[in-house]
């Protein structure tokens, strides 16, 4: 005797899409490339006295550079997710998210200086 094939994937979000991987991957980066940018902002307000400050600025431009490639490798994981599925859902949201993160930086640039 074999047993019925049980079909577990027909729930009641049968017809719901599921995320997509690279939209995930897209919103994360975004998402840190922004986080990055804020804290920034406020390490260049509020400094680090000491050997460890001198370390954090003496690691800037480098942490600014991974900052940028977070923020480009979300874009580019959003541009890609959404041509696969559309512009819906994290691909969206990770394009607003590194919009958000310019904005960020745009705001920073301006108030700080």
């Amino acid at each position: 005797m074999s047993d019925p094939v049980i079909n577990y994937a027909q729930g009641g979000d049968a017809g719901k899409p599921a995320p997509s991987r690279l939209g995930s991957v897209a919103f994360g980066c975004a998402a840190a490339a922004a986080s990055g940018v804020v804290l920034t902002t406020y390490l260049i307000r509020h400094p680090i006295p000491g050997p460890a400050g001198g370390l954090v600025r003496a690691l800037a431009p480098a942490l600014a550079v991974l900052i940028l490639l977070l923020w480009a490798g979300g874009i580019a994981c959003a541009i890609v997710a959404g041509r696969r599925r559309g512009f819906r859902g994290m691909p969206a949201a990770a394009l607003v998210t590194g919009g958000a993160g310019i904005a960020v930086l745009g705001l920073m640039i301006l108030l700080q200086y």
